[in-house]
Parts: structure tokens; C-alpha cells; sequence
């Protein structure tokens, strides 16, 4: 158990950092207190969609293989 929960750490650590590159790239970037509200905002969300389809397909794949 100890294997998986390092790789969905290391998964969730990855999947921040391409948010936070991605929304610096594509979030208009601008620094003001609400830029940084909606740049939290967009990272969150992404983060919280990615890590739904992630987790679905590993319970998907724990209920097939085991």
C-alpha cells in the first residue's frame, strides 16, 4: 500500500506542477491580487478534475487486476 501511496503523492506533486506551469502560460499571468484569486482558482480546479479521472481509473484498475 505504501508503493501506491507514494505514486499517487508523486502523481498529485506532478499534476500541481503542470497546473501551475500551464496557468502561468495560459492564464493571462497578470500578478494583482484578483489575477492571483482566479490563477488559484483555475489550479484548483484543474487539479481537483485531474485527480477525479486519476483516482476513478485506479479504482477502476484495482477492481479489475485484484
Amino acid at each position: 500500500m505504501n508503493k501506491w501511496l507514494r505514486l499517487a503523492l508523486n502523481s498529485f506533486i506532478g499534476i500541481i506542477a503542470l497546473n501551475l506551469v500551464y496557468a502561468l502560460l495560459f492564464g493571462g499571468g497578470s500578478l494583482t491580487l484578483a489575477g492571483l484569486l482566479v490563477l488559484a482558482v483555475k489550479v484548483l480546479y484543474l487539479t481537483m478534475i485531474v485527480g477525479l479521472v486519476l483516482g476513478i481509473f485506479a479504482w477502476v484498475k484495482d477492481l479489475k487486476f485484484f
